[in-house]
């Protein structure tokens, strides 16, 4: 009966040193993953502060234009047609530039997804390979 109870105890132990092993491996792939998306975050990072940058000069700009528009108001009849022409001028500018952020931001509202579902079907498929290897399903490559 001890032998019986010893050996039930050396599984007990066994069984939950395995679960642990297999608990840590799986802790340490999932730690790949999310360093591989900490990675494309921070590229999506490098991506946004210009961005960011190029909106609040366009912010500015924006500002200036409504300075000289409530300044036009006030010029006499023969400065306006060229004040006019140079804010045409540069509204065309600001324009270009607004098209230009509104693509990166659209790019980027799409990027998240993207990272997160490479993370994951990463971290699953590399899983899925190594179980595979332990149970010798498939050959070591």
């Amino acid at each position: 009966m001890a032998k019986i109870l010893k050996d039930l105890l050396l599984s007990l132990v066994n069984a939950t040193l395995i679960l642990g092993a297999i608990c840590l491996f799986l802790f340490w792939r999932v730690t790949v993953a999310s360093e591989a998306v900490i990675e494309d975050f921070s590229t999506v990072q490098t991506t946004v502060v210009p961005l960011r940058e190029d909106l609040q000069d366009l912010t500015a700009e924006v500002r200036e234009l409504r300075a000289t528009l409530a300044t036009a108001e006030w010029m006499e009849a023969e400065d306006r047609p060229a004040a006019l022409s140079q804010l045409e001028g540069r509204l065309e500018v600001i324009d270009s530039r607004m098209e230009l952020a509104q693509s990166r931001l659209t790019s980027l509202a799409a990027m998240p997804v993207e990272l997160i579902d490479r993370a994951i079907r990463t971290g699953v498929d590399r899983t899925m390979d190594t179980l595979s290897d332990w149970r010798g399903c498939m050959p070591a490559q």
